[in-house]
This record gives C-alpha cells, structure tokens and sequence, in this order.
C-alpha cells in the first residue's frame, strides 16, 4: 500500500508539474501581453515625476538699495504734494508722464519720503532684473499728478550722469544714494 501511495503522489505530482508548466506559460503571456504596456506607462510616469512635493527651490530675490538725503532749505509744503524715489528704464531725455503713466511697467516708485526729512534709508526688493537708467527723487509740485512732476535728485556717476544700473536675477545693488540739494536742483530729464 505505501508503494501505491508513492506512485499516486507521483503521478499526482507530474500532473502538478504539468498544470504549474500550463499556467506558467499561460501568465507568461499574460505578462508579456500586459506588463509590458504597464511597465512602460510605468516607466514614463516614473521618468516624468518631477520632485513632487518636494519644496520650490528659493526665490532669487533681486534688490537695490541705498539712502536719500536732503540738504538746503525745503520749498513750501504745498508745493511738495509727493515725493517718490522712482527707478526708470528708459533713459533720459524722456517725457515727464512717463513717471506716471509707466508705473509698474517703467517706473518703479520706491519709496514715498517724507516733508523735511534730512536723510532717509531705503531698500526695495522684488524688482524685475532689467537695465534701469535713471534712479531719482521725483516731486509733485503741483495739482495735475500727469504733468506737474520734476527731479529734485539722482543717482548718478563721477561724471554727473545718471547711473544706470542693470540688474540680474539675485543682484543686490547697494549704494545706490541720491542727494536733493534744495538750493540748487538738477537739470530736467524729461523732453520739452
């Protein structure tokens, strides 16, 4: 009798072998007819994955700075309705609308000064990277803010030409000053 059980578990087990060979060669076709469209839309789901939630890389922050500084005797307050210090990229001669009407595109309004401050710092961050020409301290000396402005001051060269500054990604531009001297005021930029 364990001779005979021997040979059933035999024979059970080349029929084993058998149906393993026949659903081995079955899955095996199977694989080959999907695994591998899976395995590439696999692999191109893997290659396109950025860095998921990974962080964003640190902005490249952009600045310039410097201070304002004021000298001489103040014109009346209601003749000094503004003062900004404003960063313009065309270069002079330009129109004096362009102080206004290239605001956020042009004309960077830096900071608003205040009436007879003596000095003042400032540092303005965020700005595009780009050539400006002119860096000065505008004045609204009267009412119609598209007209009545003119330079009280600028940044400029050992030449007394306007410095220009050209700004790349991450530069951080410092002394960069502007003197106003109220008793003698610089010659207009803007075309006549």
């Amino acid at each position: 009798m364990t001779h005979e059980l021997r040979t059933i578990s035999i024979e059970a087990s080349l029929k084993m072998r058998a149906i393993c060979r026949a659903y081995s060669l079955i899955i095996i076709i199977g694989l080959k007819r999907f695994l591998f469209p899976g395995f590439v839309v696999g692999l191109c789901i893997v290659a396109s994955c950025d860095k998921g939630l990974a962080p964003p890389p640190a902005a490249v922050v952009t600045s310039i700075s410097g201070r304002v500084s004021f000298s001489g005797t103040w014109p009346r307050r209601d003749s000094v309705r503004a003062l900004e210090l404003v960063l313009v990229q065309p270069s002079a001669p330009f129109a004096d609308s362009t102080l206004i009407q290239g605001l956020n595109t042009t004309v960077i309004p830096l900071v608003a000064l205040n009436y007879n401050s003596s000095d003042t710092a400032y540092r303005y961050i965020g700005i595009k990277p780009d050539t400006y020409h002119y860096l000065g301290v505008a004045q609204l000396f009267d009412t119609n803010v598209f007209r009545d402005w003119r330079v009280v001051g600028f940044a400029h060269d050992a030449n007394d030409s306007a410095r220009a500054f050209v700004l790349h990604a991450g530069d951080a531009i410092t002394g960069a000053d502007v003197h106003v001297n109220w008793d003698s005021l610089p010659r207009q930029p803007f075309l006549k």
